[in-house]
């Protein structure tokens, strides 16, 4: 069993974990980036469509608003893990590519052999700082994974760039809870970054309802224009674009762990058609609704 530490801050919750994966026997959510890096044995998750097996030595990164679980692991794996703020994880200005397949859902693993021992180091280190809840370690922390995660960016990119027309990276992309991650932050000294914030938390919790632009910008306490801009500069897709990705993820989860019907399900996530659902659905999965929930054949 993974021992979990963690640390509240302005922008939202830090948290760490290590051991043994835990077994998740649902899907679930949270409002933050968050980084697995096997030791020994693996951890294999669970996101809509597909499951993806995280081997020892690799680092994977995915926006955990994505629906996922902990489907299978071993005896004597031995994993680190770290849920990273939001709001702090958009000040960093990472490069747009990067940061946009992570909000597109996908799930970026790095395999680098060379930094191994350095990153079983790193990450004991983060554990430590994260349990001793001293604002300068944290702080350390923060620079550190920021540089480490662009590391990671500048890698993907560089295989990608070499890779062209070969085989394809081995990253793609995926009852709900959300853990307490939205702090309130006074308006006179919200951020940008927390604007985002209000944003991402509004649209999770009522994307299943009529919602527009401006509810999602009044909302935020910013103009329409103003908050389409920085949602999409920061996401790399506009709102309505999250709000139906979003609405994606809660059907394709009804569909496949529920017998409710396909017009159930449509009205349900929002998207206030059949039409439009399947419609929606085929585009984002090269399949049916119907399609999708039936059984695989072994």
């Amino acid at each position: 069993m993974s021992i979990q530490i963690g640390v509240e801050e302005s922008y939202g919750v830090l948290k760490g974990y290590m051991g043994k994966p835990n077994i998740d026997y649902a899907l679930h959510v949270h409002n933050s980036i968050e980084l697995i890096y096997v030791i020994r044995g693996y951890m294999t998750e669970l996101f809509p469509m597909q499951s993806y097996r995280i081997e020892p030595g690799q680092l994977a990164a995915f926006y955990a608003l994505v629906p996922h679980r902990c489907m299978d692991t071993t005896e004597g794996s031995f994993v680190y893990g770290m849920h990273l703020p939001m709001a702090k994880f958009l000040q960093w200005d990472l490069p747009k590519d990067f940061v946009s397949r992570l909000f597109r859902g996908e799930l970026l693993i790095e395999d680098n052999p060379d930094r191994k021992l350095l990153d079983e180091t790193q990450f004991d280190l983060w554990m430590k700082d994260v349990a001793a809840l001293d604002a300068n370690q944290i702080e350390s922390l923060y620079a550190e994974v920021h540089g480490r995660l662009r590391r990671m960016a500048a890698g993907m990119a560089a295989k990608s760039a070499a890779s062209r027309g070969g085989k394809p990276l081995p990253v793609k992309s995926f009852q709900l809870f959300h853990w307490g991650d939205n702090i309130p932050v006074p308006e006179d000294q919200a951020t940008p970054w927390d604007k985002l914030e209000k944003m991402t938390m509004f649209i999770s919790t009522n994307y299943r309802e009529s919602v527009t632009v401006a509810d999602v910008a009044k909302h935020a306490g910013v103009h329409p224009n103003y908050a389409s801009s920085l949602f999409h500069s920061a996401y790399g897709m506009t709102i309505t674009e999250y709000i139906t990705e979003r609405r994606l993820n809660y059907a394709y989860r009804a569909l496949t762990e529920t017998s409710s019907t396909i017009l159930a399900i449509a009205l349900e996530a929002g998207f206030g058609s059949v039409r439009r659902f399947h419609h929606v659905f085929l585009t984002k999965y090269g399949q049916t609704p119907s399609s999708a929930r039936k059984p695989t054949e072994d």
